[in-house]
């Protein structure tokens, strides 16, 4: 079948397969149950707090699975270079209501994947992804490496830190400013803080007024790297897709360095999510550093769900009493042509085609001029 008549979700996941394996990932597949533990021990880096969970016949506890990316750090080898990718169900609490759903997701980890090549090649695979998708479409860039230095910088008390990151992660300035000062900021400082809550839309621009609003020999570097990114996207034309975003942050204990949500123009949520999470494979006793993201096909799906006009192109007509590889042949001759085929002796109800035929004793497809109900 030609990938032109497929399903649009078909496509996309065949589509950023093959995207992905050009660049020299390889598919993981993933068995739908991992021990409770796993995901209790690590609980703040899943994006949903429900697990569904059961006894298996040893006594274990089992979850059925919440996540793909712990199952593959666990399961990756230490020291090792890794490049995989997956499209996987997996079951967590809806967004709204406190119904489990079955959720696709289809994503790519680079195990191992620590210089900026990797980094800018895992970007680079997030823009392709979005632009399948859509042809408006952003990709917000954060670092929680600087976000990280500059609380270190204006040695900010681990307590404070988190109802902080809060506030910036929602731009609510005036909370922002009112947790630095009490976190013992000055007014000045906390002034720079919540200006990272209004940078400019453009790149280049926006990193510029961060560079200088926190110049110090930790963040420097940092600010080089998200430079040099920018730099070799913009090259490819990715440029005018890219915005400096530190409102997106996440868990300073898994994540440690460049972090990135995607968005396209018709859906209200982030499609796409990801980062560096290196303290991640640390956690688990794993020398090497990781980067990957996720896209989120059931936020994909809803917008752009196909109601096709018909249920199949061909409905064939054939006779009880004719012989079944007459039926066959002519069923066999109709899907070489491309399209969907169904054979019924009886119109079946509700069922909408774009065309009907029968078929003659001598094998002639005869048009059936009857409308489709």
């Amino acid at each position: 079948m030609e990938l032109s008549t497929l399903p649009w979700e078909e496509r996309l996941n065949l589509g950023l397969g093959r995207l992905f394996e050009q660049h020299g990932y390889s598919k993981y597949r993933m068995g739908k149950f991992e021990e409770y533990g796993l995901y209790m021990e690590n609980k703040n880096f899943l994006k949903s707090a429900g697990i569904i969970t059961f006894t298996d016949m040893d006594g274990r506890l089992m979850a059925l699975k919440p996540d793909v990316t712990l199952s593959i750090v666990k399961n990756a080898q230490p020291g090792t270079v890794e490049k995989l990718y997956y499209m996987e169900n997996v079951y967590r609490l809806a967004r709204e209501g406190h119904e489990y759903r079955e959720i696709g997701q289809m994503g790519l980890e680079f195990i191992g994947g620590e210089d900026a090549q990797c980094e800018a090649e895992v970007l680079l695979l997030a823009l392709k992804s979005l632009e399948a998708i859509s042809e408006s479409y952003v990709l917000d860039v954060s670092h929680m490496g600087l976000v990280s230095a500059l609380l270190e910088q204006f040695q900010v008390p681990e307590s404070h830190q988190e109802p902080m990151l809060s506030a910036l992660s929602q731009k609510n300035r005036h909370e922002l400013r009112q947790r630095a000062l009490a976190a013992g900021l000055t007014q000045q400082n906390a002034d720079r803080l919540c200006g990272l809550t209004a940078l400019p839309v453009d790149f280049p621009q926006a990193l510029e007024k961060a560079r200088a609003a926190f110049q110090s020999p930790a963040t420097a570097p940092l600010f080089d790297r998200l430079a040099e990114l920018y730099a070799a996207l913009a090259q490819l034309g990715y440029g005018s897709h890219l915005r400096l975003d530190f409102s997106i942050v996440n868990d300073l204990t898994y994540y440690n360095g460049l972090i990135f949500q995607g968005y396209v123009k018709e859906v209200p949520r982030a499609v796409l999510a990801g980062g560096r999470y290196d303290n991640l494979l640390h956690r688990f006793g794993k020398p090497q550093g990781a980067i990957g993201f996720a896209l989120y096909l059931d936020e994909v799906g809803r917008a752009f769900h196909e109601h096709p006009p018909y249920d199949v192109d061909t409905l064939l007509m054939y006779e009880t009493t004719q012989p079944v590889t007459l039926v066959l042949k002519a069923v066999e001759q109709l899907a070489a042509q491309g399209g969907r085929v169904r054979a019924a002796c009886e119109k079946p109800e509700g069922l909408r085609w774009r065309r009907a035929v029968r078929i003659a004793d001598n094998g002639e497809l005869i048009p059936v001029k009857e409308e489709a109900e």
